[in-house]
């Protein structure tokens, strides 16, 4: 007893080969692009520190509050 199975076409999609001309600057941009990322985040949060610390330090002067005068 032999069953016949109807088979559906196959479909085939050629598709082109990639270009293998990669060269420096291609390697070089993609490898600083998420480096560059970091770096100009860590740049911003290192300068808004700063800004802070310094404008802190202006308005809380550690000299002035915790050492003792030095006139008799």
């Amino acid at each position: 007893m032999w069953i016949a199975l109807q088979q559906s076409p196959v479909i085939v999609t050629l598709i082109d080969k990639p270009s293998d001309q990669t060269n420096f600057a291609d390697v070089i941009i993609g490898a600083f692009g998420i480096t560059g990322v970091l770096l100009l985040i860590a740049v911003a949060l290192g300068a808004i520190m700063a800004f802070g610390l310094v404008t802190w330090n202006k308005r809380h002067r550690p000299e002035e509050d915790h050492l003792p005068p030095i006139t008799n």
